[in-house]
């Protein structure tokens, strides 16, 4: 069975998702995943292996729950750089 235009998005998608999540560009990453999340949300036109959009799906919510622990990390980051520079400036 030939894949639909849908189809070949959402894993032109996650492929483009996946090498900006490996090259670490981030804000990139962020985009793709929107796209792809916003297509994920109605399966039942796809042609794909129903394991294939569960794994795409799965890897999916993994990036977002990263996403927001790496929010959090880099706000904490900035938080210790302010404190270090308001203990420099006395």
């Amino acid at each position: 069975m030939a894949l639909g235009k849908k189809d070949k998005h959402i894993l032109e998608l996650a492929f483009e998702l996946s090498k900006m999540l490996k090259e670490q560009q981030f804000d990139k990453a962020w985009t793709y995943a929107g796209e792809l999340n916003s297509l994920l949300k109605n399966t039942e036109d796809l042609q794909l292996n129903p394991e294939v959009i569960e794994s795409i799906k799965k890897d999916l919510n993994s990036y977002y729950f990263m996403n927001r622990e790496y929010k959090k990390v880099t706000n904490r980051a900035y938080a210790i750089g302010c404190s270090i520079e308001r203990s420099t400036s006395i």
